[in-house]
């Protein structure tokens, strides 16, 4: 309990996200076990700017299924949505 998921599931996770059409970039997952099959995630993703509110929330409960479905030991799923227009410049 309270380690982070191993390397393949990180791995696993980001490809996951990253496959929808609406997600630009994905940060490097967080996580932390509550148990043996209940893994906490948190995940940093840039849509795409051109998404609408509700375009995003379509986007964000599309990866959720996704991650939950391929992976069920994960039970919880924090998302924290960014437009690649809020990323600062040089």
């Amino acid at each position: 309990m309270g380690e982070s998921a191993d390397r393949d599931l990180l791995v696993a996770i980001r490809a996951l996200a990253k496959a929808d059409r609406g997600v630009s970039e994905v940060g490097r997952p967080m996580t932390m076990h509550f148990g043996p099959h209940d893994v906490l995630v948190v995940l940093r993703i840039e849509f795409d700017p051109a998404l609408t509110a509700s375009g995003v929330a379509e986007a964000i409960e599309r990866v959720e299924a996704r991650i939950r479905s391929q992976r069920p030991d994960v039970k919880h799923i924090d998302v924290e949505a960014r437009s690649t227009q809020n990323r600062a410049g040089p």
